[in-house]
Parts: C-alpha cells; structure tokens; sequence
C-alpha cells in the first residue's frame, strides 16, 4: 500500500507544480497584453494625417473606409489579366467571409493608400474588444522597418512594443504566442531593411514555417510581393478612396462637421481633373483636402509635381509664421539647401533597394546641421528611435 500511497503523493504534487505554472503563464499573458494595449493607445490616439500641422486625431476618428479587395484565384497564380478581384463590404470581412478566411494574408496597395492607417484601426479594435476583433487573445503590430538587425520576432516585440523596464522576457512571449490565438500585424514589409536576407525569421513567419497557428497579415507595397509565401495565403488589395468615402472624411475631420465648409472643398476638387485624378490616394487626398481647406489657389494644380512643391512650401510657412526676422532670414538661406535633401531622397528611391529611412548622423553630415534640424521640426524629417543589436542601445 505505501507504494501507491507514495505515487498519489507524487502525482498531487506534479499537478499542484502544473498548475502553478499555469497560473504563472496565465499571469504573465494579462501583464503582456495590458502593456501591449498601453502601446498601442499611444499609436492610434496622436495621428498627425498632415506633417505640418500640429493638430493630433484618434485612429477611430480618422479613419474611414477605402474600397478594398480580395482575389479569388490567389492560389492558382496565372495570368494577371484574368485575375478576378471581388469586393468585401468591409475591412472587418477579412476575418469573417468564408471566402476570404485563412491564416496568411497579404495586404497590398500602392504608397499613401492606407495600408498603416488600416493595420491601427485592427489594432484599435482588438483593444477595444470589438466583433470580430475579440476573436483574438493578442494582436501584435510591428512596424518592419524598425526591425534592422532584430535577430528574432520575440526580440522584435520586446524592443518595439514592451516598456523599456518590463520584467517579460523573450521566452515568456514565445510561451504566451504559442498558448493564445494571435493575430500577427507586419506592417511595411517594403521598408524592411531585412528582407531576403535570411537574417531574421520574418520570412519564416510569412512561409508559415514559424506560427502555422497564428493569423498572419503582411501589409505592402503591390510593387514589392514577397516571392516565397505560404500556399495559403490570401491576397487583398486596398484600391484607395471612393467618393462617398471622400465626402466623408471632409465631412468628419477637415470640416469638422461644417456642412458648408465640407460642399465647397468638395466642389473645388471637382473642378481639377488633376486634382480628382490624385484624390484617389488617401495620403494625396488628405493633403489636397487640407490645403484647399486653407488656400483656394492650389484649385490650380496642373500635376502632382506642383502638389508636392506646395506642401514643401507649406512646411515652412506654417513655422515662418511664429518666427522671429532674423529666423525667417535665416530660413530663406537654409531653403537653399533643399537641393542637398532632395539628392540624398532621390539616390534612396532609386536604388535597387529603396531606402527611405538614414541613422541621425549620417543624414546631418549630409544635409548640415541646421537644414536638418528645420526638417525635423516643421515635419519633413521625423526621428524614430530604434533598437541597435549590434551596440545593444537605442539609435536615432
């Protein structure tokens, strides 16, 4: 009998000690999503959509609904000119249309068409705890192009989204990922600095060789497709702003309700086919919309050229505005040195990998100290810190 009596003891303690470790994980899963939530709300509660003004909104504010897509014959590849793209009523079908369901997909679209805005709006949802949002335990968001030289999706996380004193380590977010059902962000896989490098397991995670049970979204550029993924994985494309979707915006945020203010910045970018031609990007749109909103003379634009010249303009003429003579003096020497950023913008996009994104130092050596700090304060520059694992510090 005392053997038996001596198993039962060692069985009751092995279940006590399981399920103390449960508690544990079960602990340190709530501490990761508090501070994930934490994260996240500073995100999508201080949206700039213009650089050059000073006026912050909320992701649930902000954002309003682009014409987005799925293509039905994803998985059988073929010839462009017979791929059939289907119309989903809403973002939040991606996760709810037994046509679209799966557990790879890639978001693509052109630059400016909301592929960010979109991946903070899911986000905002999961915090919120909203159908179909709810769904997931965790939702995770990283933004690629702060992932230079992570050696790993944990290290990733902990870098980018967990408080600098937080007591989880990479181990303890492997274990809660591998317990919950998890939704997966990757958000701007055209500016990873990474990509097929084989440096990181982001490809693995992609290929769904790393988190087969995770949801994954990859959000790109559609001119930058990652050329190995998962035989599963779905294709979805954002195809930019209707014109109900416009009026909205206008409506909401740039007239701020104002019927009348909302009707004559609509009519004037109706009267530019350049302008209407333009407004189907998101990121020109809100531009356009904001400085017609503040100078009737941009309903002149006759390209995107003059669009872009403007708002450089207007950069700086918002900060003039608070200056000093001697600083608006000043200013005009420095924008002589427009020439010096203008170059260095040029060599990135043009080269076989396109880089939009310098260190601090090297930047300022390029373009002078004081053009860079203009840059930086009027909104055409803006600093990220971001985690070095070469020097184990955070870099500019």
């Amino acid at each position: 009998m005392s053997w038996k009596v001596s198993l039962q003891n060692r069985q009751l303690a092995l279940g006590e000690r399981l399920d103390k470790l449960q508690d544990t994980l079960q602990d340190k899963k709530t501490k990761f999503k508090k501070q994930l939530r934490n994260k996240y709300k500073k995100l999508f509660g201080g949206i700039r959509p213009v650089p050059f003004l000073r006026e912050k909104y909320n992701i649930e504010k902000l954002y309003v609904e682009s014409e987005i897509k799925f293509l039905e014959d994803s998985q059988g590849g073929g010839n462009h000119d017979r791929q059939k793209w289907t119309r989903l009523s809403s973002y939040k079908k991606i996760f709810t249309d037994s046509r679209v369901k799966s557990k790879r997909y890639i978001v693509d679209g052109e630059p400016g068409i909301g592929k960010s805005t979109l991946a903070l709006r899911i986000t905002h949802d999961w915090c919120l705890e909203t159908s179909p949002m709810d769904d997931f335990e965790i939702v995770i968001l990283l933004r690629l192009r702060q992932c230079k030289k992570s050696p790993s999706f944990y290290s990733a996380i902990k870098q980018q989204l967990l408080p600098k004193d937080s007591k989880l380590s990479e181990n303890d977010i492997e274990n809660i990922l591998n317990g919950s059902t998890t939704l997966v962000i990757l958000d701007g896989y055209d500016e990873f600095p990474g990509k097929g490098s084989g440096e990181t397991n982001i490809e693995d995670i992609i290929t769904g060789e790393m988190l087969p049970d995770c949801d994954v979204i990859l959000m790109t550029r559609t001119s930058c497709l990652p050329e190995d993924v998962s035989c599963e994985t779905m294709r979805i494309r954002m195809w930019g702003f209707e014109n109900a979707a416009r009026h909205t915006y206008i409506r909401n945020v740039v007239a701020r309700g104002d019927a009348e203010k909302a009707g004559k910045i609509n009519q004037l970018l109706n009267e530019n086919p350049v302008i209407g031609g333009l407004c189907t990007i998101p990121l020109f749109f809100v531009m356009i919309s904001y400085l017609i909103y503040e100078n009737e003379s941009c309903r002149n634009l006759r390209s995107s050229t003059e669009l872009l010249r403007l708002v450089v303009a207007c950069f700086h003429g918002h900060d003039e505005i608070k200056k000093t003579d001697e600083n608006k003096r000043n200013d005009r020497k420095l924008a002589k040195d427009h020439h010096k950023l203008d170059k260095v913008a040029f060599e990135g996009l043009s080269g076989d990998i396109q880089q939009t994104s310098w260190k601090r130092d090297k930047i300022r050596g390029r373009i002078g100290d004081d053009f860079y700090d203009d840059c930086v304060r009027v909104g055409i520059l803006i600093e990220d810190d971001v985690f070095d694992f070469d020097t184990i510090e955070y870099k500019t």
